[in-house]
């Protein structure tokens, strides 16, 4: 457990989450196989150092009052952090200018500054109407998916198509659970939160829409042929936050629904490590 606050606290569950739902996306547009190997190094490191960057931002803006782990420790080790954060950004873009096919370069550009855009809004405590979740949940589906959809050929296929919304909900849903557990913390540090302008109610009518739409997603990609396997996967990895939720009472402690939730988006591995030894 001690392992993981470590773990959780930099932000390293996120960026493995996020190569794990990039081996998903990479295999369901035919690409696990294509895809350049630069694209496995850059993915989880830019993950990293947007929320890195946004933890710093926050720790800088709370000072030492903050009151979760993360900020705090953020708080303490500024310094330290803020060097291996540009240190990282050197190494990424050097990455990104050397290696990675000029056509993910165009986008992933586009995605930089989509995510320099959203890391200002979000500081901006006045801007208490900013939808932080959706656009983090929009800004790490696109991450995940762009370069695989890429190199499989830039299908439009439906199925493919809902695959991903049905990623963006799994996310999304995350998201929503983690700010109605920390909605208190974040009235007092983090006010730009979709949940906070919602309210607790409104918020839960957006998951329970989230619930019944993965049904009608997950109904949608057995019909078309997807594996029964990897529906279940998405269909429990955007549940999973929900169910945790509503016992919320048992999983508050050590934000032990961070530690469910996260790993659940690390399991979208699976479909593409069985592949491999297959």
């Amino acid at each position: 457990m001690i392992f993981y606050r470590y773990v959780r606290t930099l932000s390293l569950d996120v960026a493995a989450g996020a190569v794990a739902g990039g081996s998903l996306a990479a295999l369901l547009c035919g690409a696990l196989y294509r895809m350049p190997w630069s694209w496995w190094l850059i993915l989880p490191l830019v993950v990293w150092l947007i929320y890195t960057s946004d933890h710093l931002l926050d720790a800088r803006r709370i000072g030492p009052t903050a009151r979760t782990e993360r900020h705090h420790f953020h708080y303490r080790h500024f310094r330290i952090l803020s060097a291996l954060v540009l240190l990282t950004a050197l190494v990424t873009a050097g990455l990104i200018w050397f290696f990675l096919p000029r056509p993910m370069l165009i986008g992933g550009l586009c995605l930089g500054a989509a995510a320099g855009l959203h890391l200002v809004l979000a500081q901006w405590t006045g801007f208490r109407l900013y939808p932080a979740e959706l656009v983090i949940a929009a800004l790490y589906t696109a991450g995940v998916w762009f370069g695989p959809w890429l190199t499989g050929g830039a299908s439009t296929a439906p199925e493919l198509l809902l695959a991903a919304t049905f990623y963006f909900c799994s996310a999304l849903s995350n998201l929503f659970v983690f700010s109605l557990f920390e909605r208190e913390i974040d009235a007092r540090e983090s006010p730009n939160t979709l949940v906070l302008a919602l309210g607790v109610r409104a918020s839960e009518v957006v998951l329970a829409t989230i619930c019944v739409g993965s049904v009608v997603f997950a109904i949608f990609l057995i019909r078309s042929g997807m594996h029964a396997g990897i529906v279940a996967l998405l269909f429990a990895a955007t549940n999973l936050p929900i169910v945790i939720y509503a016992l919320r009472r048992r999983f508050a402690r050590d934000e032990l629904y961070r530690l469910i939730c996260d790993g659940a988006l690390i399991l979208y591995a699976a479909p593409a490590l069985l592949d491999w030894f297959a």
